[in-house]
């Protein structure tokens, strides 16, 4: 990560070398979920391959397409090599059954269409039309039908039983321990606290809070809005994806994450410069 970011405040030629790595990455990954070679894990229908959880796999994906996303603002890439970014990115996450990671890439997906200037001439006509008749084959295929059953049992896994998403989250830990929010709980030992959630709150900013206290919080959302300072609308609107899933997943401890707001910096800020040259 240190060294993407290094590479992005030098030469455009080497950007290039970041973006085939990614897509070399992301096809390994597709191949690996096709071929069905992955860990298994206990008691769970959703793709892993070889990551921790499947949580990480669509962390993994979202992660890959934003630092895309965040690299067309420095260079241009061919439309097809965007196109199949996505594909391969929307395909792991929905491997992943992560919901979080999934309402990412489509937003993610909707910017990238619009930053590249998708205008309907005949060629996207036919792929748009080619992609309708394909469509109902896709949807009523076994292994879109098994994720899309998947993603619905885990939306009303929790309705007949009283408990709330944000219990499962963890996030009650906060408002049953209120003593800890100003300067924080610290991380581990779980059990000296009353919460329905017994291990770390699925949430960055909800550990940030409680495990760190008010200043902690305020000092992640300093390093994020330091990150996106010369453009914030823009940077905003990139980083809403990734900060969004960080809202009911803690992606801290993941070092893309950082990787993201290192180069959403420096990006930003040669964006910055080259507007005032020009």
């Amino acid at each position: 990560m240190v060294m993407m970011v290094y590479v992005l405040s030098k030469k455009d030629k080497y950007i290039k070398i970041i973006v085939t790595c990614i897509v070399v990455s992301l096809s390994i990954q597709v191949i690996l979920a096709l071929l069905g070679i992955q860990r298994q894990i206990i008691n769970s229908s959703r793709g892993v391959i070889f990551f921790n959880n499947p949580n990480q796999l669509g962390y993994y994906s979202l992660s890959m397409l934003t630092i895309i996303t965040i690299l067309l603002q420095k260079i241009q890439l061919k439309k097809l090599t965007i196109f199949i970014i996505i594909g391969l990115s929307a395909y792991l996450v929905l491997f992943s059954g992560s919901r979080a990671a999934l309402a990412g890439i489509l937003l993610l997906g909707g910017i990238n269409m619009y930053q590249l200037g998708f205008k309907l001439n005949f060629g996207y006509l036919i792929l748009i039309l080619t992609f309708f008749i394909c469509l109902p084959f896709v949807i009523n295929s076994d292994f879109v039908q098994k994720k899309i059953d998947l993603i619905e049992s885990r939306n009303n896994r929790n309705t007949h039983s009283n408990i709330s998403e944000a219990q499962i989250r963890g996030y009650d830990r906060i408002y049953l321990n209120p003593q800890y929010i100003f300067l924080g709980a610290g991380e581990g030992k779980n059990d000296r606290f009353t919460s329905h959630h017994e291990l770390e709150i699925h949430s960055a900013f909800g550990t940030m809070l409680f495990s760190y206290g008010i200043l902690g919080l305020l000092l992640l959302l300093s390093i994020i809005n330091e990150s996106i300072k010369k453009n914030r609308l823009l940077g905003a609107v990139i980083l809403l994806p990734i900060l969004v899933y960080n809202i009911t997943h803690n992606g801290l401890r993941n070092s893309l994450l950082w990787g993201i707001l290192g180069a959403m910096s420096v990006v930003l800020l040669n964006k910055e410069k080259n507007d005032k040259k020009n």
